[in-house]
């Protein structure tokens, strides 16, 4: 800082995570989402593509404005339904969202991992996709329509997060 120049703030960051893995070619929805966002949300957000481990997430989002985790879920609903939850207002059901392997938790597990420890954020929202409509193609017009629809959501999202 020059002297007598004020300081120029920082904006806290958001963090955006895809949870899941990318295997080849198949990603599931939470890593799509991300690596779709990563552009659009340059210098917005931090986003990781695939699913970080459990204690770098928490200190990423730990003096943050929020995060926002996205995944695939199976909760019988048709494939392609939106579920939006509030974590910190609302249960995460534990049973919509799938154990990767190679992860040692679901987002629900996440989540109950970080209040335990006391490392939430301010805000966490978590979007869940019911799964089977990227069987598809991921650039077919339905996995499309609903990726913009998603996107349009946590673009409102991070908005708010700056209110």
């Amino acid at each position: 800082m020059i002297h007598g120049e004020p300081a120029v703030q920082e904006r806290p960051e958001i963090i955006v995570a895809g949870m899941g893995t990318r295997s080849g070619e198949h990603y599931t929805f939470g890593v799509e989402i991300a690596r779709r966002l990563k552009g659009q949300l340059s210098g917005r957000a931090r986003v990781f593509e695939d699913a970080p481990q459990a204690n770098m997430l928490f200190d990423a989002w730990q003096n943050g404005k929020g995060a926002i985790l996205l995944d695939v879920v199976h909760s019988g609903a048709a494939p392609g339904t939106i579920y939006r939850f509030d974590a910190l207002r609302q249960p995460i059901p534990p049973s919509f969202f799938t154990r990767y392997p190679g992860l040692p938790h679901t987002v629900a597990d996440l989540i109950e991992k970080a209040r335990n420890l006391k490392k939430i954020p301010s805000r966490l929202i978590v979007y869940g996709v019911e799964g089977g409509i990227e069987e598809a193609g991921w650039d077919s017009g339905d996995v499309n329509d609903l990726v913009s629809r998603i996107l349009d959501r946590i673009l409102r999202d991070i908005r708010s997060f700056h209110n």
